[in-house]
């Protein structure tokens, strides 16, 4: 019962992690965009 309950913690654990990794991955693309707009194409951003 111990062990089941320690597996499934890591399992979310690591379920946890990775969605950590995908919203700073996110968050980096997002920022990255951002910047390009508003330094290459600022006619969007204002449209947009």
């Amino acid at each position: 019962m111990l062990s089941k309950y320690a597996s499934d913690k890591k399992i979310s654990d690591i379920n946890l992690r990775a969605k950590l990794n995908l919203f700073i991955a996110f968050m980096f693309v997002l920022q990255y965009f951002s910047n390009v707009t508003e330094t290459e194409y600022p006619r969007i951003r204002l449209i947009a």
